[in-house]
């Protein structure tokens, strides 16, 4: 049986409700942290970011195609692009990342390559 061909009415709720989660989640993840341990937070800021500029464009296309009007969720701005290191303070995860990040990079300044090119 085939399944009913969807209405870009249809199309258009579902690319709004993806937007809207994605705007959750870049605020959950501003708020508190990714909650994973292993990538910053402006990794998962900028993700989400991503994501909200591709639904933003999906969403303006199927309007443009289709002659319907932008929904209010495009009247909302695109969230600023974070720095790829960010880190929420006390975030879920947040000193095991800052340790990690603080060995790794004094690792970094003992090497003899950065002595040698720093004199």
């Amino acid at each position: 049986m085939r399944k009913a061909k969807k209405t870009p009415e249809d199309v258009l709720e579902e690319y709004v409700a993806e937007l809207q989660k994605d705007f959750d989640r870049w605020e959950e993840i501003l708020e508190h942290g990714s909650g994973d341990p292993f990538w910053p937070d402006g990794t998962g800021l900028q993700l989400k970011r991503s994501h909200i500029l591709h639904n933003r464009d999906r969403i303006r296309e199927l309007c443009e195609e289709n002659g319907m009007e932008l929904p209010e969720i495009m009247k909302r701005g695109v969230p600023p692009a974070m720095p790829q290191h960010y880190m929420v303070v006390g975030g879920e995860y947040f000193a095991e990342r800052y340790d990690r990040l603080n060995k790794s990079f004094c690792l970094y300044l003992s090497t003899d390559c950065l002595q040698l090119c720093l004199f």
